[in-house]
């Protein structure tokens, strides 16, 4: 598969995000797959206790986080580059930096890059900001993602980079509801589009647009990898 930059950096800079098929293939996912299960596999908690605000786990270099609230039951594992080699080359990938860079016109650089794995989770988060300012994530599909059962990332096109009013109206409204501040409130989440696609596709995501996961259903997962992309 080969990054267009240019055309790849429009697609981000207009829409908020990009989809990229084929970034890798799919014996690579399933070899990650593999290895993230196997230290999910071995991580000792209880599925029964987990608090609202979630569980902080260390296991190994990684610091492993299983969440609470809306998202209960996902884990979303720190710097999984340190466990999985392959994930080391993703967060250092320059044609995604330049892409990034590109649409943004400034410098970013790579922070962490987390593993997410979701299995039956039935509720999640509204649809929201990350933060109002410029930030990104870059991140890819190890399992397919081919319908609404697998829970897909939906994100509403031209969402992102709200303006200072905007940003005033949101915080006021949610001040007001006893809501998160970067809660959705100006944005219809019947626009967003669901971004399915099969194993290996990647996904750049401008995080200041409005997005969130669909709940799955009964019995499915997703797993993705996500690099987290701050302003240098």
């Amino acid at each position: 598969m080969q990054l267009q930059s240019n055309k790849d950096a429009q697609s981000l800079r207009k829409n908020g995000y990009v989809v990229i098929e084929d970034y890798l293939s799919a014996r690579d996912c399933d070899n990650m797959y593999a290895q993230a299960m196997n230290i999910i596999e071995q991580i000792e908690y209880d599925e029964n206790a987990i608090p609202e605000s979630g569980l902080q786990i260390g296991y190994d270099e990684m610091d492993v986080r299983i969440r609470g609230g809306r998202d209960y039951g996902m884990f979303d594992i720190f710097h999984i580059d340190t466990a999985i080699d392959h994930l080391r080359e993703f967060k250092h990938d320059e044609k995604i930096m330049d892409i990034i860079v590109e649409a943004a016109g400034r410098e970013f650089v790579p922070q962490s890059t987390n593993l997410y794995y979701k299995n039956s989770n039935l509720t999640t988060r509204g649809p929201h900001h990350d933060t109002m300012r410029e930030k990104y994530k870059s991140f890819v599909y190890l399992t397919d993602v081919t319908e609404d059962s697998h829970g897909p990332y939906c994100y509403i096109p031209e969402s992102h980079g709200p303006s200072v009013g905007q940003i005033v109206r949101t915080f006021g409204k949610n001040k007001l509801a006893g809501k998160k501040r970067t809660d959705n409130v100006l944005f219809d989440p019947e626009k967003a589009e669901k971004l399915y696609a099969s194993k290996g596709t990647l996904i750049i995501s401008n995080q200041s647009g409005v997005h969130f996961g669909q709940p799955q259903s009964e019995g499915y997962e997703r797993m993705l990898a996500t690099t987290h992309i701050e302003p240098a």
